[in-house]
């Protein structure tokens, strides 16, 4: 199949356990500066803004919860095996 007639490759990306506890410090609050190399095309090796998904996971205390950001359907979805809620989570993310 030539270039010309490839499908678009839909992009999820996935952020590591440590970019949330980065982003977000109980000590000092919202950091983006701590994580915006996180970010970059560079380190990536793709804009993240052509990304269909992007994955986040985060640890609460005694669990951990995934945050979905769904480009695609624009939607914000927070995973949590226990049912929780954090408002919190979608701000930071957004």
């Amino acid at each position: 199949m030539s270039l010309m007639h490839a499908k678009k490759v839909k992009l999820s990306h996935f952020f590591n356990t440590f970019f949330y506890k980065k982003l977000v410090n109980l000590e000092s609050g919202y950091n983006y500066r701590a994580i915006k190399r996180w970010t970059s095309q560079r380190k990536v090796g793709y804009c993240l803004l052509d990304c269909d998904k992007i994955s986040v996971p985060i640890h609460k205390d005694r669990h951990w919860c995934l945050a979905v950001i769904n480009k695609k359907d624009q939607k914000f979805l927070y995973l949590d095996s226990l049912k929780g809620r954090d408002p919190n989570v979608l701000r930071a993310l957004v």
